[in-house]
């Protein structure tokens, strides 16, 4: 009995971590975020004369004016406090753990108050490198595995590859997305 529980364990934890069940939190969690959004956005279009700020709306305020710098600060606190904690604990950072942080990050962001995402997050370079986003996500297996077999220092591999991905991002970008848009 005891090995059924054993690999009714592994089989459960493998389902959870390579299907879409194991990543059904993430959805609940982006729904309520996006839930409460939207009724903090309704409430402040409907109420011109100023709501009167309850503890939990001044926390919401204080994380809406300042989720991204908050989120932030959090997340290179947890990097520099407890890189052991991260790298014995993967799967608990990779599939959720960090989700405090990033509804923070997510709502401080949203609402384009916060210091962060008004003069960093909307700046050129980062318009730029935001338009490249979803080519670096594709491509970065690509680029790695090319680096990887290319170079033989990992060392190298690490510093070589940001660059290299943006540059071939770029490429990609401009040969690609750019040359087959419709012109106006």
């Amino acid at each position: 009995m005891v090995g059924c529980n054993e690999m009714c364990m592994r089989s459960c934890s493998t389902i959870l971590r390579h299907s879409p069940w194991g990543y059904f939190h993430v959805l609940v969690v982006g729904i309520a975020v996006a839930r409460v959004y939207f009724h903090y956005r309704a409430r402040d279009d409907h109420e011109s004369a100023g709501p009167s700020v309850s503890v939990p709306a001044a926390i919401l305020q204080a994380f809406v004016r300042y989720g991204c710098c908050l989120g932030f600060l959090a997340y290179s606190m947890l990097m520099v406090i407890a890189p052991t904690a991260i790298k014995t604990h993967h799967m608990f950072f990779h599939n959720g753990g960090l989700l405090p942080v990033q509804v923070i990050v997510i709502l401080g962001a949203a609402f384009g108050v916060d210091p962060l995402a008004v003069h960093v997050l909307s700046s050129r370079p980062m318009g730029w490198l935001g338009r490249l986003s979803y080519i670096q996500y594709l491509m970065q297996g690509v680029v790695w595995s090319f680096l990887k077999g290319a170079v033989d220092n990992d060392h190298v591999v690490q510093i070589a590859y940001f660059p290299a991905l943006v540059l071939f991002s770029w490429c990609c970008q401009r040969l690609w997305v750019e040359s087959s848009e419709p012109e106006a």
